[in-house]
């Protein structure tokens, strides 16, 4: 129903291009199952999760013991990022407000560095090509906001709701091969958005992707780690070097 919305059928490249949409009606979603009544089976507690693009969220959260993994059952299960702490904490206040005005807040955040997520998500696209013809891309941007705006927020929320005992954060170390949760005082600082894009550049720079999903994924930036083809410049092209060295 959304490609026909808006036009983007075939091509999982544009998926990008229908998310700002996605995300305002999830928000609508969201206030109305705070505001109905709990529906039988259901508890009162609302679940999210958090993390970036490509950090491993549904693996991550499924390999805790069962003791402590979500409540599928919540009232509302929120799949996000939490990116954005004034996003963030307007969503928890509201969770916490919502019913007779104690309802559990659970969030669960999963790591993955930077450069870990984006190959994550280069290769989703890849797999999502090689089955469907196109496949959905997170772009440079949108994959610098998610991981450290994640990471900043998450570190935020935990010191604003630290005396509030409905809300429990868990934190999954995601970085190894072996998903286990960690003390969120040992998540590391969130690294400078250039050197965080340069990381994403320099990853690039050693991939072979069509000319669509290039296109996608650059959004018109320069990538200063690619040599264009015809002058050799160490000052680099942009896009359409990157597509030429190939």
């Amino acid at each position: 129903m959304v490609n026909e919305i808006f036009d983007t059928t075939g091509s999982r490249y544009r998926s990008a291009d229908i998310h700002e949409g996605a995300s305002d009606l999830s928000k609508i979603k969201y206030d109305e199952l705070l505001e109905a009544p709990i529906a039988s089976g259901m508890t009162d507690k609302v679940t999210f999760t958090a993390g970036s693009a490509g950090a491993g969220k549904s693996r991550g959260i499924a390999s805790l013991p069962k003791n402590i993994q979500p409540d599928l059952n919540s009232k509302v299960f929120y799949d996000t990022n939490l990116a954005n702490f004034d996003s963030a904490r307007k969503k928890i206040d509201k969770a916490l407000k919502s019913g007779d005005g104690n309802t559990p807040v659970d969030i669960f955040y999963v790591h993955k560095p930077i450069e870990g997520a984006f190959k994550n998500t280069l290769q989703r696209t890849k797999n999502q090509t090689e089955k469907f013809g196109s496949g959905r891309v997170v772009n440079i941007d949108a994959m610098l906001e998610t991981n450290l705006g994640a990471l900043k927020t998450i570190k935020k929320l935990e010191n604003t709701y630290k005396n509030n005992p409905l809300v429990n954060i868990k934190v999954i170390d995601n970085t190894s091969n072996t998903p286990k949760l960690m003390n969120i005082k040992n998540l590391p600082k969130a690294p400078s958005k250039k050197d965080a894009e340069n990381k994403l550049f320099k990853i690039l720079a050693k991939e072979k992707l069509d000319p669509e999903h290039l296109n996608m994924l650059l959004r018109e930036k320069i990538n200063p780690f690619v040599k264009t083809k015809d002058t050799g410049s160490t000052t680099y092209g942009g896009f359409l070097g990157l597509i030429d060295s190939y």
